[in-house]
């Protein structure tokens, strides 16, 4: 049941990059724009397949690799991603970033990841629980009983509240964000029953 959780949190968040793309991005504090989606299937160099959360190819002609992780990235998890990255940067060619997508505050020291003597993986965190969810809320709110458009950073976080544990009720969240992002449309009933069950 856990795993399935965390593939439901991943597909939402997979969703959410794909349709906001630069947007995204710049909410989690990366400024260069997506030059291309590419394919999140990998295949290593001994022929086992990776399957990457996101990953694009920048204007500055580096890749971006994002791991979306519930609750936070664990030390543990940083061979697999280090492995993600090196696989992604020799496949493309190109220098990659590694950016670990977390919900949690920023608890303990960020780790690193030593390569031999002189090397070290270095991946970029996020904090979603960071961002100040209650004053955005606040913000939509009286933006909502004007009748203006939200922000693309607004939309984003209203679309995160239903993967946020702290917000029991995902259904009316759901039924919220879909009356409020009339401009997107991604939200529709079927959708809204699917992400109920």
């Amino acid at each position: 049941m856990e795993r399935e959780i965390h593939d439901i949190y991943d597909v939402i968040l997979k969703i959410i990059a794909t349709v906001y793309k630069n947007d995204f991005l710049r909410y989690i504090g990366i400024e260069h724009e997506i030059k291309k989606i590419l394919n999140v299937e990998l295949t290593t160099l001994i022929g086992r397949k990776l399957y990457l959360d996101f990953l694009c190819l920048l204007e500055n002609d580096t890749l971006c690799h994002i791991e979306f992780q519930f609750r936070k990235a664990n030390p543990d998890d940083l061979d697999r991603f280090f492995n993600y990255n090196i696989t992604a940067q020799v496949r493309y060619q190109k220098l990659t970033d590694t950016i670990l997508f977390n919900f949690t505050f920023k608890k303990s020291e960020e780790k690193t990841r030593r390569i031999g003597k002189s090397k070290s993986f270095h991946p970029k965190y996020f904090y979603l629980e960071e961002k100040d969810i209650e004053k955005t809320i606040q913000k939509i709110n009286i933006k909502s009983k004007l009748k203006s458009e939200l922000t693309s950073d607004e939309e984003i976080t209203l679309m995160l509240l239903c993967l946020i544990p702290e917000w029991k009720n995902k259904a009316e969240t759901l039924k919220k964000i879909s009356k409020l992002l009339k401009n997107k449309n991604l939200f529709d009933e079927t959708n809204l029953n699917t992400f109920k069950q």
